[in-house]
């Protein structure tokens, strides 16, 4: 593991070329000069410097990596076995163009980007705080209920506060326990390395002003929850319905072209949360079906929409009709087709 102190000590001092480039408002660390086996969770870095972290491209990272602080932070490309969190920014986290599939027994979170507490002051002359996913596959996503709830993408829980803005873009994941969960916690146990307790209750918790996810799909890899027989993974969670019994709040979220595919050819039902009806705030968080069955709609209150804002955002069962949106794997690293920058979905 990288430890925060000798790696600011290198930044500073120079002793880590080719590592890390840093000015006065401005960072670069390239994640090729790092062993592939060895954790990175950098020191917490100033709010008003911008970091652009270029991920790795000769080989599969197999630790975690976890960046801390910063204003702009943006990791592009690479190959990983573990996590890529981008924790306690200060405007924007961005990460394009990453690759992960976890082995067999790993139960983490695949993607976590979490602004700092108190960050929406800092951010407003930004245009708000910002968590921007693009162009990322990530695979055999693992959890369980009696463990680590490891999800494709987690919201970040009120320890923190939530990014304003959420924006996922040319996604593809397979998940064995949840897809993407959008509802602010308050804690956030997704990872091991977070165990903290949040300072907000549920009625009170900061929430984002939207979410937009396009050209999106969500495949299962089994039929339950590992250590809950019968209990559906839920590819879907627009609201945690228990939090919203509480108090918890929709808010607005923009779906164009979202896709969950089922195991072995269950309803589509069976691929996302169930939701609920409750009494504290009136929202009925239960997904329509469509007569057909090859899609759902929420109610109103749910502030689920098109992309457009115009009709009621449908999530659609299945796979896309010309496949994965985000269809690279590990053997492209480095190649023609390669991830990071410019990756389009097929067409």
């Amino acid at each position: 593991m990288i430890h925060r102190r000798s790696f600011m000590k290198g930044l500073i001092l120079g002793a880590v070329p080719n590592t890390a480039d840093a000015s006065e408002n401005k960072v670069i660390i390239r994640l090729d000069d790092y062993d592939l086996d060895r954790e990175i969770n950098t020191p917490l870095l100033p709010h008003h410097v911008d970091i652009l972290i270029f991920g790795a491209t000769k080989g599969v990272r197999k630790a975690f990596t976890r960046i801390n602080g910063g204003r702009r932070v943006v990791l592009l490309g690479g190959a990983y076995s573990d996590t890529i969190f981008l924790d306690r920014f200060s405007v924007s986290g961005c990460v394009e163009g990453a690759y992960i599939r976890f082995p067999e027994g790993i139960e983490r979170d695949a993607l976590s980007i979490r602004p700092s507490r108190g960050s929406r002051s800092v951010a407003h002359p930004f245009g708000g705080t910002r968590a921007i996913i693009k162009n990322c596959r990530c695979e055999n996503v693992q959890g369980r209920r009696d463990g680590v709830h490891g999800d494709a993408f987690q919201l970040p829980g009120s320890l923190n506060n939530p990014p304003e803005y959420l924006h996922i873009e040319n996604f593809t994941a397979t998940c064995g326990y949840q897809g993407l969960f959008l509802a602010p916690q308050a804690t956030n146990r997704s990872l091991v390395t977070d165990t903290q307790e949040g300072t907000y209750s549920v009625e009170d918790a900061p929430i984002p002003l939207e979410c937009r996810i396009i050209n999106c799909n969500l495949l299962k890899t089994r039929r339950f929850i590992i250590d809950r027989q019968g209990e559906d993974i839920a590819l879907f969670v627009p609201i945690d319905s228990s939090a919203a019994a509480r108090g918890n709040r929709a808010y607005p979220k923009y779906l164009t072209e979202f896709w969950v595919a089922p195991f072995e050819g269950e309803p589509l039902l069976q691929c996302i949360s169930k939701g609920s009806l409750s009494g504290a705030n009136g929202i009925d968080s239960r997904p329509v079906l469509d007569r057909s069955g090859r899609f759902a709609e929420y109610r109103p209150e749910m502030l689920v929409r098109d992309g457009l804002g115009a009709q009621h955002g449908r999530v659609r069962y299945g796979r896309p009709p010309k496949g994965d949106f985000v269809q690279y794997s590990a053997s492209m690293i480095g190649g023609p087709g390669r991830p990071g920058i410019g990756y389009q979905p097929p067409s």
